[in-house]
Order: structure tokens, then sequence, then C-alpha cells
């Protein structure tokens, strides 16, 4: 009778390991990556909505200063600079 008891105990202790292995792996292969993957996606989304907020900035503040002083102009790093105007169809010379 001893003898089955411990046996049955051996069983169970086994049983108990081998789950919670498959649990770790499962973990490892499957829960991690997908969790991840979830986490990084929603980074790059909250990313890419702040470019597009700052692109539409940048683009309300160019249209506003072109509405008040008629023109932009913008400096680049190597001392070069972009002057932008309205186009105006009819004051172009043929």
């Amino acid at each position: 009778m001893r003898d089955d008891d411990s046996t049955k105990w051996i069983i169970i202790t086994l049983i108990l390991i081998v789950v919670i292995l498959v649990g770790v792996i499962a973990f490892t292969f499957w829960l991690k990556p997908t969790y991840e993957g979830f986490i990084l996606g929603k980074q790059q989304e909250a990313y890419n909505l702040g470019v597009v907020d700052s692109q539409k900035a940048i683009l309300t503040g160019i249209k506003s200063n072109v509405a008040q002083f008629g023109y932009v102009q913008i400096t680049f790093e190597d001392n070069q600079i972009l002057y932008l105007a309205p186009f105006n169809p009819n004051q172009v010379s043929q």
C-alpha cells in the first residue's frame, strides 16, 4: 500500500512538472511574441499619429505665414534658403 501512495505522488509530481514546462514553452514561443507584437503595434500607431499631427502643425504654420507675410523663408542646415510664395497663374508672364 505504501508503494502505491509513493508511486501516485511521483506520477502527480511528474505530471505537474510536465504541465509547468508546457506552460513555460507556450509563454516563450506563443504568448510573449504575441504580447510584444501587440505592444510594438501600439507604439508604432502612437508614433504615426504624432508624425501626422506634427505634419499638420508644420503645414498650418507655413500656410498662416504665407497668408500673413506673403511668403515663407525656410533655412536648412547648410545655410540654403528656400522661399515659398503662393502661385498666381495670372501674374506669370509668357
